[in-house]
């Protein structure tokens, strides 16, 4: 006997920011066609015009060649309301089950992937028949070879008391005697669903398997696809929202409405029109999330898309976590095989975000990409774009790019703060030929401004501590260094390139030392006619030095010359010389000023306790270098 086919349920999706709602109206009269009629409506208002459809009809839920295929073109009206009759072919008619996929081209670009809503709807039947002009003979056996009411009553007269002779064989209204030595079932014995009916609509189906049965709850649409077992849909589903559909063995719908549990042990715990398509796929709510990736999971939120393998979202909205397989050991001697295993892309939450990479990581934020494998991104617009590379970018509305493979970076307008106590704050170290740490700040003055690194200690130790363990310099400076403070070291030069050879050599002299806080001042002069000169200094002078020193010498010819005046108001007389004899004069000063007062140099000092039995510069007294100061600070520094 033939059927006609209706639509019951209403499907809604998500798809090129376009809301569609389908719901079928009754019929007045045994129909020769599908009549599908809804609405369409976007983020502004109504879908209107004319636009062209494509609608394919198949024989399950996902995968499988297509029934019957039809194209045309779909007049909508101002309001977003549109009709379609279909007019079905024999291999539609004859299928026991039907489900269609609409295509809306509203972009008028032609039919592509994005117009194709990608959760199918199942069509279910109504009482019609196409055929109904053979009723009376059904279906070629006349109505007189089969029993009528009357003849049914007849033979069933002095059987009332049915309950009396084969209570033991029957489930009752009233009850059942329980406890007997053999299951009393409940159902059917066939391969008939159960069904469990509430106000007249079934709410629960019990659908037979080849193994373990299928369970099917909530809405009566929702459906368990033919041929798998396990399955489960627990409840919801909506005649407006969408049904839900469990198309995979042991895949399980919790509820909601819309969503596809649709591969093997795959799970859509709730939620709105949420897909879990990867074979062992989880989302757990939300509203249009995607879990394609095999064991792929999204925890919640506004469309996010998990299609790598193992690939997790938190949450949060517009998330796309990918990843990729890659090789991840060796098997075999001479020539090792690599073996290859999905390494997943996961990101937290946020908004936005996507972890492409293999192993991928994009903790929050909005606007990050973490596309190069084992990358990390995290805050506003970083992009981890290459192999290893850690971007952390703050507030700033800009992209923010690793500086290449296995790079660490951070984007801090307002600095960058680390606080310990007891312990060292930051610990930068170069176990090959570069540097520990480059530091890079932007033009400017000032400390704490548009300073690249500030330090600070509120202990006794040293706020900042280099060391290098070969031979390099432990620091390099490029520009001027300022010290608010005393500077101690060993040695000291100048290095520059060689005034000869600036291409080849260089040229470096050493510091001038004194155990006093020096200052040297010289200069020459020519004698007047008396064989005498006064020399001016500074006006600064006599506030800066004190303890004067003198040297003087002649210059072309020899006299007795001598420092007839000490250095008074800032000035010192020469005598003793001839007219026009050059003199070159040398004094030196020690500092008075108030820093000088306040730290004057210890010319000796005793080590502190913990130092005693270390050098400064062990290799100088023949030690070996593990008893110098800078392995002292070094193992400090490890710990």
């Amino acid at each position: 006997m033939n059927r006609c086919l209706s639509t019951r349920a209403c499907h809604a999706w998500y798809c090129s920011l376009l809301w569609v709602a389908l719901a079928s109206l009754p019929w007045a009269s045994p129909p020769a066609t599908i009549n599908l009629q809804g609405s369409l409506a976007g983020n502004v208002g109504p879908v209107t015009g004319t636009h062209t459809f494509q609608i394919e009809f198949y024989p399950q839920a996902v995968g499988g060649a297509p029934l019957q295929q039809v194209t045309g073109t779909l007049n909508i009206s101002t309001d977003g309301r549109y009709s379609l009759a279909i007019m079905p072919n024999a291999a539609l008619l004859a299928a026991p089950e039907v489900w269609y996929q609409l295509a809306v081209d509203t972009d008028d670009n032609g039919i592509d992937t994005n117009d194709v809503f990608p959760q199918r709807v199942r069509i279910h039947s109504v009482p019609f028949a196409l055929l109904a002009q053979d009723s009376a003979a059904l279906g070629g056996t006349d109505a007189a070879e089969f029993t009528t009411l009357a003849q049914m009553n007849a033979a069933l007269s002095g059987k009332a008391a049915l309950d009396h002779e084969h209570g033991d064989q029957y489930w009752k209204v009233g009850g059942n005697v329980v406890g007997a030595s053999e299951p009393q079932p409940l159902g059917t014995l066939d391969d008939n669903p159960l069904q469990l009916y509430a106000g007249g609509v079934p709410v629960l189906q019990l659908i037979p398997a080849a193994t373990t049965p299928n369970l099917v709850a909530g809405y009566f649409a929702n459906s368990a696809s033919e041929g798998i077992r396990a399955a489960v849909v627990a409840g919801g589903g909506d005649p407006e929202l969408g049904i839900n559909q469990a198309a995979g063995d042991f895949a399980v719908v919790g509820g909601g409405v819309g969503n596809l549990s649709g591969n093997i042990a795959t799970t859509v715990a709730g939620g709105r029109v949420n897909l879990a398509t990867g074979d062992h796929a989880t989302v757990a709510g939300g509203y249009a999330n995607r879990a394609t990736g095999g064991s792929a999971a999204v925890g919640g939120g506004l469309q996010n898309y998990a299609r790598g393998n193992l690939s997790t979202i938190g949450g949060g909205a517009f998330n796309e976590a990918g990843g990729a397989r890659v090789i991840v050991s060796y098997i075999g001697i001479g020539y090792p095989r690599p073996i290859f295993g999905d390494v997943p892309g996961f990101v937290g939450g946020g908004r936005s975000n996507k972890a492409l990479g293999a192993g991928s990581v994009v903790a929050g934020g909005f606007l990050n990409t973490a596309s190069g494998d084992y990358s990390f991104a995290a805050g506003r617009r970083a992009k981890a774009l290459r192999r290893g590379s850690f971007v952390w970018a703050d507030a700033t509305d800009e992209d923010f790019n690793d500086e290449g493979e296995d790079t660490f970076n951070v984007r801090a307008n307002r600095g960058m703060n680390v606080y310990t106590e007891n312990y060292y704050g930051a610990r930068f170290r170069n176990s090959a030929g570069g540097s520990a740490g480059y530091f890079s700040g932007k033009t400017g003055t000032g400390v704490g401004g548009t300073s690249a690194l500030v330090v600070i200690n509120d202990g006794t130790g040293a706020a900042l501590y280099a060391s290098n363990l070969n031979l390099g310099p432990a620091a390099q400076f490029s520009g001027n260094v300022h010290v608010f403070g005393s500077l101690s070291k060993g040695g000291g030069s100048f290095k520059i390139d060689h005034p000869l050879d600036p291409e080849n050599k260089y040229l470096s002299h050493s510091f001038v030392e004194s155990p006093d806080m020096m200052n040297i001042y010289n200069g020459n002069v020519i004698l007047d006619a008396s064989g005498e000169a006064t020399v001016e200094l500074p006006g600064w002078f006599g506030a800066l030095n004190r303890d004067f020193r003198y040297q003087l010498t002649c210059i072309g010819g020899f006299a007795p010359v001598h420092v007839a005046e000490e250095i008074t108001e800032n000035r010192f007389k020469i005598a003793g010389g001839t007219a026009g004899l050059k003199v070159s004069w040398q004094v030196t000063g020690i500092r008075q000023d108030a820093y000088a007062n306040a730290h004057r140099v210890a010319v000796e000092e005793s080590k502190p306790p913990e130092e005693q039995g270390r050098y400064l510069h062990p290799e100088a007294f023949g030690k070996p270098a593990s008893m110098g100061m800078a392995a002292f600070h070094d193992e400090l520094a490890a710990h």
